[in-house]
């Protein structure tokens, strides 16, 4: 399981990442670690980077909050 995420500072690949979310519906907080496996620049908003992140570790709460809100992992 991984992320896409956006931020204004470029990470490289196999940076280490570490975040903790708070996700909707009265869920606690969820700390996760991984390692960015790509990044590029938004060439659309300057400033702006896309970097996929691939979690070290199952995230099987993430996992399913993700499918019960209907979204697309």
């Amino acid at each position: 399981l991984g992320a896409r995420l956006e931020t204004t500072t470029p990470l490289a690949p196999r940076n280490p990442v570490e975040f903790v979310i708070a996700p909707p519906g009265g869920h606690g907080p969820l700390k996760l670690a991984g390692m960015v496996v790509w990044m590029r620049p938004r060439l659309d908003q300057p400033g702006r980077f896309q970097m996929g992140v691939q979690f070290y570790s199952p995230q099987w709460e993430l996992e399913s909050l993700v499918a019960q809100s209907g979204l697309t992992p």
